[in-house]
């Protein structure tokens, strides 16, 4: 989980800056960045395409995770605060056993539904299961811990600036014991 609060909320230390750099970025111009809504969300990508910028995330992750202490409290209080919300909401469910950065094991009644075999209209792929407890908490995570101010360059010369959504926090395992 810690990798993924750091790239959605660009804690690399690349992205350090102090008041001097940040009098002089692109975004405090009155022209400002450009808001380009033209691209796809992540899961709408091919999946060789989702596989290709997962490898590309994870060889780009810097491990300098306390970089700084900033850094550090930003990554564990996000974190914290995820592991606190889960178990609040399994807990409404049924008994946590053990909830941390790597996974969530809990023991749900039989009668809770576990996976969702939905099918779809596309030939290739006509069927898809999905984990019921770990979308339920993934869209938890998706609706309070996107970045919603990912700026990122795409031209250098004319300052103009890519501002998406981010999240990469999707990752959450589940193991649920019945």
């Amino acid at each position: 989980m810690y990798p993924n609060i750091m790239i959605t909320n660009r804690l690399q230390p690349s992205a350090v800056v102090n008041s001097t750099i940040c009098a002089q970025c692109d975004l405090n111009r009155p022209n400002g960045p450009n808001n380009n809504n033209n691209t796809l969300s992540f899961h709408q990508l091919p999946q060789e395409t989702q596989l290709s910028i997962e490898r590309k995330r994870l060889a780009d992750y810097c491990r300098f995770r306390w970089h700084r202490m900033e850094m550090g409290g930003i990554v564990c209080t996000t974190g914290s605060i995820i592991i606190k919300r889960t178990r609040e909401l399994v807990e409404q469910i049924e008994r946590s056993l053990e909830l941390d950065t790597d996974g969530i094991w809990c023991v749900l009644p039989a009668a809770f539904p576990e996976n969702y075999e939905l099918i779809t209209r596309d030939p290739s792929r006509p069927k898809v299961v999905i984990s019921y407890p770990c979308s339920l908490l993934n869209l938890i995570i998706k609706d309070h811990y996107t970045n919603d101010q990912y700026h990122e360059l795409v031209d250098k010369n004319k300052h103009i600036y890519e501002i998406r959504s981010e999240n990469s926090i999707f990752s959450l395992k589940f193991m649920v014991l019945i």
